[in-house]
């Protein structure tokens, strides 16, 4: 029996049946027109082509039958879908997927906000983008961050990991 081979259209089927914002959809038809993505993260974000263009057997490395790959991020990460568990997660493209933190929408996004912010995007873009992808809880990331820099909570990787997963409990992006 042959190996199950990932496509495009079964992607575009899955986005479409959990609703994702149309930002996702014109990231699959490199059809942006929005002005803010171009200019600060329009190179950042693709369609996983990273693991569509691999055969059957090599797309199995990263599980895509339970894990489906939603995003490419600067051509290294990945934020995929984990049917099983209904959440989003996110992985390395060469790192193993383990027991990944499963997350809703904005828990995912945490992370890319959290990267918007160290990209010294201004506050508006922030959100302009924030919106674009549907997010909820931009602006109270946004502020806490402000918060967590001005009384060096975040001047470490491992201070950055307690805030991050301070956030995730506090917003309930968690997916049990």
């Amino acid at each position: 029996m042959a190996a199950y081979q990932l496509t495009e259209v079964e992607l575009r089927e899955l986005i479409n049946k959990l609703g994702l914002p149309k930002i996702v959809t014109d990231i699959y038809d490199e059809n942006v027109s929005d002005d803010v993505f171009e200019e600060e993260i329009g190179d950042s974000y693709s369609k996983p082509l990273s693991i569509l263009d691999l055969s059957a057997e090599e797309q199995m490395t990263y599980r895509v039958d339970r894990f489906k790959p939603i995003l490419e991020l600067r051509n290294y990460d990945i934020i995929a879908y984990d049917i099983e568990r209904k959440g989003f997660i996110v992985y390395g493209l060469e790192e193993d997927i383990e027991d990944p933190i499963v997350l809703n929408w904005d828990g995912v996004f945490l992370y890319e906000v959290v990267f918007w912010y160290e990209l010294e995007l201004d506050e508006d873009s922030i959100m302009h983008l924030a919106d674009l992808f549907n997010l909820k809880y931009a602006e109270e990331i946004v502020e806490s961050l402000y918060e967590a820099e001005d009384n060096d909570e975040v001047s470490t990787f491992e201070d950055q990991d307690v805030w991050m997963a301070n956030m995730i409990n506090k917003l309930n992006m968690r997916v049990q």
